[in-house]
């Protein structure tokens, strides 16, 4: 292993399959889906797949709502950016390849759906695991992520940054 400022060329990503994590446990050894590094980023940036992960409060309401805990933690799910929405479905799954405005000079494309891996099952801080932050979307939002992969459980979506700026609570979002 070491430790780097910038991508090194040709740099893979294992992914677990989700199924295989719900159905053998976070422990077991799974199949995994080999991904390329920052495919979803500018050239020269450093993240597993894209800049910013965006996940709406309706998505998080129908998480909860199907959750044997009637509750979720938006932490599970590691967004950069939660964006308040009226309802209680997978909102953000039509946003694929649209543009979202935030505030008064900030705009993202959203580049496609973000699918989930295990990580929202395991303990977060003060937060016990909760097989349930996988097994609800794997259930009720199987849907295919992106061109060339097939339907994954899915939660929230990916963005690109197109005009970087400065945003703040409660400043508005608006789909172009």
């Amino acid at each position: 292993m070491r430790l780097t400022t910038a991508p090194v060329t040709g740099a893979t990503l294992d992914r677990a399959r989700p199924d295989g994590v719900l159905r053998d446990g976070v422990d077991a050894s799974v199949a995994v889906d080999e991904t390329r590094l920052g495919e979803g980023s500018p050239t020269g940036t450093f993240f597993d797949f894209a800049p910013l992960h965006l996940i709406t409060t309706s998505t998080l309401s129908r998480i909860a709502e199907l959750s044997p805990r009637g509750t979720v933690e938006p932490e599970r799910y590691r967004p950069n950016i939660i964006i308040q929405t009226p309802g209680r479905e997978f909102t953000e799954n039509d946003w694929v390849g649209r543009d979202l405005r935030i505030g008064t000079s900030v705009v993202l494309r959203v580049i496609g759906r973000t699918h989930r891996c295990a990580v929202p099952t395991l303990e977060h801080g003060e937060l016990p695991r909760d097989t349930a932050a996988l097994q609800v979307p794997a259930e009720h939002n199987r849907v295919t992520p992106m061109d060339h992969f097939g339907p994954l459980p899915c939660a929230g979506v990916y963005a690109q940054v197109l005009r970087p700026g400065r945003i703040q609570i409660n400043d508005a979002a608006e789909l172009a």
